[in-house]
């Protein structure tokens, strides 16, 4: 009986931790593949990001996704977009500006 509830614990933390994989993938975007349920980059404290990025910009073009744990993520390179998205549309992504 220990073991079973070992085992079916076991398997519900792997599917909660894989609850959003595949979100990103749907969208049509280039996905670095992730492990179990670590996310894409499980030793993300040993990498140097920036020149990471780089690499991947480089292989899989101005947009990729990963997954950091179980959130999708994903890095644009694309400049017009950036500003299409962040000036001309905002308030449609985003809602209306409040004050400071």
């Amino acid at each position: 009986l220990f073991y079973f509830l070992v085992v079916l614990l076991a398997a519900l933390i792997i599917r909660e931790g894989r609850k959003k994989y595949g979100v990103l993938e749907q969208s049509g975007i280039p996905v670095i593949e992730p492990t179990l349920f670590l996310g894409s980059e499980p030793n993300i404290h040993k990498t140097v990001l920036h020149l990471a990025d780089i690499e991947r910009f480089n292989k899989y073009g101005p947009i990729w996704g990963s997954y950091i744990g179980k959130n999708a993520t994903f890095l644009l390179r694309n400049p017009e977009l950036i500003r299409l998205i962040f000036v001309k549309d905002f308030s449609t992504h985003f809602g209306e500006p409040t004050g400071f």
